[in-house]
């Protein structure tokens, strides 16, 4: 059946199950079936998902401590409307499972911890059209897990850090041009949905599209995962590997860590290749880096 008592207040543990109004969550508990509810607050408490789901047709408001725990594949948390992260620190709490949102994710806490997404636990926006706003953003602060871009028209107004990939399904559309988007798995976006200013790869990036339009950072160590045509700029500050890859770059390319071009691989740019002092570029087939000879400067 459904409680239909207008607001229902959680202040002992249970098990919730069934279906609600508005519910506010100010006690530990569990979802212990299915449940839904037309909108849920946390407060001050840790509700555990678990391998369960819970419908909101509305928002979904975390505040004053609460928590929310995902750290089962099984648990689904299907948000219609807003979803607002400004409670405890998440560290550890969201692993797993799937949140979809259907509105704008808010993180207005400058705590790093505030909503940290991190292995498996993926993020899914499904509405026309929401916003992301995450207030401390950063490798180290707040992140997502897996980010997918399924439907409809996404705005980032910050950096984003990804861990592992993000996914711009046909037809969705991504415009995080306001801040650096940080990848740690690589980026899948078939349609071409996805509009960068700035993108940051990390050492675990293992696939990127076949054409790309942005700024590329390699900060770190990283191998070049696939073919690529990149119509941007490339920066690399630490250690890149093209591996057995042909990369097309319609900019210039600079380094000042280590640029490696095995046999089999292929680097071509269209602007000029720029060497800082200490830096080193390894060519193990010197037919197998191409560039426009009329816009090359090879500076030691």
């Amino acid at each position: 059946g459904r409680l239909t008592t207008g607001l229902t207040v959680v202040t002992n543990a249970v098990a919730l199950r069934g279906e609600f109004d508005r519910l506010e969550i100010r006690a530990d508990g569990a979802v212990g079936g299915p449940l839904s509810a037309t909108e849920v607050t946390v407060s001050g408490a840790t509700l555990d998902l678990g391998a369960e789901q819970l419908a909101v047709s509305g928002s979904l408001t975390v505040i004053d401590a609460g928590r929310l725990s995902m750290t089962d594949p099984g648990g689904v948390l299907d948000v219609d409307g807003d979803v607002l992260f400004d409670g405890a620190d998440h560290v550890g709490y969201l692993t797993a499972g799937t949140l979809r949102v259907g509105g704008n994710l808010t993180v207005p806490s400058a705590s790093p911890g505030a909503f940290v997404s991190t292995g498996s636990h993926t993020v899914a926006l499904d509405g026309a059209t929401s916003v992301l706003d995450l207030q401390t953003p950063g490798p180290g602060g707040q992140r997502f897990g897996e980010l997918v871009i399924e439907a409809g028209t996404t705005t980032s107004t910050s950096a984003l850090v990804v861990d592992g990939v993000l996914t711009v399904s046909s037809g969705a559309l991504l415009n995080a041009t306001a801040g650096t988007v940080t990848l740690g798995g690589g980026l899948v976006d078939p349609g071409g949905g996805a509009g960068f200013e700035a993108l940051v790869l990390g050492a675990g990036v293992a696939v990127l599209p076949a054409s790309l339009v942005a700024d590329v950072f390699v900060p770190g160590a990283t191998v070049w995962p696939n073919d690529v045509d990149l119509a941007g700029e490339l920066a690399v500050d630490g250690a890149l590997d093209l591996g057995a890859s042909a990369l097309s770059v319609d900019g210039t390319v600079t380094s000042s860590g280590t640029l490696t071009v095995p046999a089999g691989a292929t680097l071509s740019a269209s602007g000029s290749l720029t060497l800082a002092a200490g830096s080193v570029l390894d060519v193990e087939d010197r037919k197998s880096t191409r560039l426009n000879s009329s816009h090359t400067d090879i500076s030691r």
